[in-house]
C-alpha cells in the first residue's frame, strides 16, 4: 500500500466536532472539505475518501449541534419545572436532582440542557423517570469570568421549599443512582474512615465522600484518576470477571465480561470515561468473538465518533477527553518505543501522563512531575483493592473481605501519604495555548495514518518523539499576565473579589469571595486567576471577616502563592474568623494589621493606602462589629485610581471623611454589595467615580 492509510474514525470525530462548531455557517463545511481535496488531489490518492468521510460528518455535526436558545424565564419565586431525571443524589436533609431537557414555565431549553433541583428533604423513590416541581427558579448567568467553570448546557437551579410537593419521582438512571447511594452507605458502614471513603470513591465514583485532605494528597501524587471512575476501573472489573469465568466457552465468557463491565458502568453513574471504556471493550469483544480481532487504535477510532454522535455534550466533558487522551498517549508511546515486558507498565504510565497533560493543565492547572513513582505502586494495589471493595459492597457481611480491604487501603494511604511529603507538585499553572489540548490526539492520528511498514522508520519515530517532548514543554511554558495597571472586578455572586495589577508588576487581590454555592471561589475566583495567568499575589487585602469576603481563602491559597496578607485585626474573633486564622496558620502566613493612615505600598508614584477603619483606641478598644471594622483602601497608580469600600456602612464612611484623605477615584467598588446602609450622599460626592461597580448576586 502506498501513501497514507486513512484513520476513518478520527476523521469522522473531527468532522462531527468541526461541524458542530461551524453550525451557524452552512457553507463552511463544504468549503473546508473542498479546499482539502484540492490541496491533496495531485499528491495522494485518497482525497475522494477524505471528502466522502468529512462532508457527511461535518453536515451531521452541524445537524446535531444544539440550536441557539431563546432567553429563558427570569428568576421567579413560583416557577414550575418539568423534565427527565438523570441523577438523584439523596443527602442529609438536602437532595440534589439533575434534570435534562427541562421546561420552566412553558419554556423548553433543548435536549442537551440540564437544570438542578434542590429539595430540602429526602423523598422516597417513585417509578416515573420525570419530575415536576414548583419552587424558586434561578437562571444561570453564564460564564461571566475568564476561565469560569460554567457549562453551556446548565441553564439554572430550582430551589424547593421544605414541604414542597413532588409530583413525580426518579426512574431509569435515577434509580441506578439511588442504588449507588445505598451501596455507598453500606460500604462506609462496613469500612469506616479512609478505607470506606476510598472504596465509595473508587468503586462508585462518589468522590464527594473524600475529605479535603484526601483530595489534596491525591492531587499532589498525581493519583486522582484512582477515584475518578474511568477505563482503568472498567478494565479491572472486566479482568476480574475474565479470571473468575475462565472456565466458560469463549463467546459466553465475553458476554459475561461485557455484562459485568456495563453493570459496573451503570452502577457508577455512567461517567463519560467509563462509557468510552465499556464501548471500546464491547467492540473489541465482538471482534474477538467472530475471530476478527482489531488493533486498539482502530477500536478507539471507531468508538470516538459513535460516542460524540450519541451525546454531543461529550465535546465539553473534561473527563471524557482526559480518558481519550490517556488511551491515545499510551498507544502512541507504545508504538514509538519498544521496551521489555517488565517495563511496559512504566511506559503506559508515561504515555497516559503525556496524553492528558495539555487537557489537565487547561482544566486544573496542576502537574505532578514525578507521579510515575506513586502510580507504579498504587495502581497495582488498587487493582486488588477494587474487587475487595466490590466484595464488601455486595457480599453478605460474614463473607465480606473487610480485613483485606482495610489492609489494602492502609497500604495505599501509606504510599500516597509518604510520597506526598517528598515529591514535587506544581500548582496554579496558567492554561496552555488551546490548540495544544488537541495535539496528543493529532499526533496519534498522524502516527496511525501511516502504513504499518513506514512506522518502522527510525526517523519517523524520532521526529514524533521530539514532537511529543515539544508538546509537553509548550504545555507547561509559563505566560505572564497582561501588563498593568488594570483592575478586574470578578463576578463571585453575593460576595467580593477585586484583582488589580500595578505598573511595577505587582498583583493584588482584595477579598476572596465565598466558598458556598455555584459561585464559590473554587468555581469563579481560582479559574479566573489561572485564565489571567496569575500564579502569585504580592498582596491579599481582607476587608473584614465575613464569609462572603474571606470564605474563598482556602481555595485561593491551595492554588496561588501569597506574599503578604493585610487585615484590620478588628471585628469578630470566632466562627469564620477563627477558621480563616487556622487556614493562614496552615500556610505559614502572618497577617499585617493595618488601620486608617497606614500605607500598604508606596513605590515610585504608586500607593495603596488604608482610609478606614480608625485604629483601636485605649478608651473604646477594638471595633467588634465586622462591617464597622471593614477596611477601606485607596489605590493610586497613574491612570488607575481605585477605592475599595468593603462593607463599610454610613458611620464607617463618615469616619473616612473625617480623616481628610483624598477619596477621589476613577473606579469605586460600591460598599456592602450596594446595600442602602452604604454609599451615603457625602461619601459618594467625595469619591465622584467615573465607574461604580456593585458586586452582588441575582435576586
Amino acid at each position: 500500500m502506498h501513501g497514507w492509510t486513512c484513520p476513518v474514525g478520527l476523521l469522522a470525530a473531527a468532522g462531527l466536532i468541526a461541524g458542530a462548531q461551524l453550525a451557524e455557517a452552512p457553507l463552511a463545511p463544504l468549503t473546508v472539505a473542498g479546499a482539502l481535496a484540492l490541496l491533496l488531489r495531485r499528491r495522494h490518492g485518497w482525497p475522494p475518501r477524505l471528502v466522502a468521510i468529512l462532508v457527511p460528518c461535518l453536515a451531521a455535526g452541524a445537524l446535531r449541534a444544539p440550536a441557539p436558545e431563546a432567553p429563558g424565564p427570569n428568576g421567579r419565586d413560583d416557577a414550575i419545572l418539568a423534565g427527565t431525571i438523570s441523577r438523584w443524589l439523596p443527602g442529609d436533609g438536602l437532595t440534589r436532582i439533575e434534570v435534562t431537557a427541562p421546561v420552566v414555565d412553558g419554556h423548553a431549553f433543548g435536549r442537551t440542557a440540564r437544570a438542578t433541583v434542590w429539595l430540602r428533604e429526602e423523598r422516597p423513590p417513585a417509578t416515573a423517570p420525570t419530575i415536576a416541581m414548583r419552587g424558586t427558579w434561578t437562571p444561570d448567568p453564564g460564564p461571566t469570568n475568564p476561565g469560569m467553570w460554567a457549562t453551556a448546557d446548565h441553564v439554572g437551579t430550582l430551589s424547593v421549599a421544605k414541604g414542597g410537593r413532588l409530583l413525580t419521582g426518579p426512574g431509569g438512571r435515577a434509580r441506578d443512582r439511588l442504588w449507588n447511594t445505598r451501596v455507598a452507605g453500606r460500604i462506609e458502614a462496613r469500612l469506616p474512615g479512609f478505607p470506606g471513603r476510598l472504596a465509595a470513591a473508587m468503586l462508585l465514583g462518589r468522590s464527594d465522600r473524600l475529605t479535603q485532605r484526601d483530595r489534596h494528597i491525591l492531587r499532589q501524587t498525581g493519583t486522582s484518576h484512582l477515584v475518578a471512575v474511568s477505563g482503568l476501573h472498567v478494565g479491572m472489573i472486566a479482568l476480574l470477571a475474565a479470571v473468575l469465568l475462565s472456565w466458560l466457552p469463549t463467546r459466553l465468557r465475553w458476554v459475561c465480561i461485557l455484562g459485568a463491565a456495563w453493570a459496573y458502568t451503570v452502577l457508577a453513574g455512567a461517567p463519560a470515561s467509563a462509557v468510552r471504556a465499556a464501548t471500546m471493550l464491547s467492540y473489541f469483544g465482538l471482534a474477538r468473538s467472530v475471530y476478527r480481532p482489531q488493533p486498539a487504535h482502530r477500536v478507539l477510532s471507531f468508538v470516538l465518533p459513535v460516542l460524540i454522535w450519541s451525546d454531543p455534550s461529550l465535546v465539553a466533558d473534561v473527563g471524557f477527553w482526559l480518558s481519550v487522551s490517556a488511551v491515545a498517549g499510551i498507544l502512541l508511546v507504545a508504538g514509538l518505543v519498544a521496551c521489555p515486558r517488565p517495563l511496559q507498565p512504566v511506559l503506559a504510565s508515561l504515555g497516559a501522563q503525556w496524553g492528558t497533560l495539555p487537557v489537565a493543565l487547561g482544566a486544573f492547572g496542576t502537574v505532578s512531575p514525578c507521579a510515575l513513582v506513586p502510580n507504579l505502586v498504587a495502581v497495582p494495589v488498587s487493582g486488588l483493592f477494587l474487587p475487595a471493595a466490590l466484595g464488601v459492597a455486595l457480599l453478605p457481611e460474614p463473607l465480606a473481605p473487610v480485613g483485606a480491604a482495610e489492609a489494602l487501603a492502609a497500604g495505599i494511604s501509606l504510599v500516597l501519604g509518604w510520597t506526598a511529603r517528598f515529591l514535587p507538585y506544581v500548582t496554579h499553572l496558567p492554561p496552555p495555548w488551546p490548540p495544544l489540548a488537541w495535539m496528543p490526539l493529532a499526533l496519534f492520528g498522524f502516527w496511525v495514518g501511516f502504513p504499518l511498514g513506514r512506522r518502522r522508520s527510525l526517523r519517523l519515530r524520532a521526529a514524533l518523539l521530539v514532537a511529543c517532548v515539544g508538546v509537553a514543554g509548550a504545555s507547561v511554558l509559563p505566560r505572564p499576565p497582561a501588563p498593568g495597571p488594570w483592575v478586574a472586578f470578578l463576578d463571585v455572586g453575593q460576595a467580593d473579589a477585586t484583582l488589580f495589577r500595578l505598573r511595577n508588576g505587582e498583583i493584588w487581590l482584595c477579598d476572596a469571595g465565598d466558598d458556598r454555592g455555584s459561585m464559590s471561589a473554587r468555581r469563579t475566583l481560582v479559574p479566573a486567576l489561572r485564565a489571567l495567568h496569575v500564579r502569585e499575589l504580592d498582596g491579599l487585602i481582607l476587608s473584614h471577616r465575613h464569609r462572603d469576603h474571606i470564605g474563598g481563602v482556602a481555595a485561593l491559597l491551595e492554588q496561588v502563592r501569597v506574599d503578604r496578607v493585610f487585615d484590620t485585626g478588628q471585628g469578630q474573633s470566632s466562627g469564620t474568623s477563627a477558621w480563616a486564622d487556622r487556614v493562614f496558620q496552615a500556610y505559614g502566613l502572618t497577617l499585617c494589621l493595618v488601620a486608617a493612615g497606614d500605607t500598604l505600598l508606596s513605590d515610585r508614584g504608586t500607593s495603596v493606602v488604608a482610609i478606614g477603619p480608625p485604629p483601636p483606641s485605649p478608651d473604646t478598644g477594638p471595633i467588634t462589629e465586622p462591617n464597622r471594622a471593614s477596611l477601606v483602601v485607596r489605590v493610586d497608580d497613574g491612570p488607575l485610581t481605585l477605592l475599595l469600600a468593603g462593607d463599610a456602612e454610613h458611620d464607617a464612611e463618615a469616619a473616612c471623611l473625617e480623616t481628610g484623605y483624598d477619596l477621589r477615584a476613577r473606579f469605586l467598588e460600591v460598599g456592602h454589595q450596594g446595600s442602602d446602609t452604604s454609599s451615603g450622599p457625602a461619601f459618594a460626592h467625595a469619591v465622584s467615580p467615573e465607574w461604580a461597580v456593585v458586586s452582588c448576586g441575582r435576586q
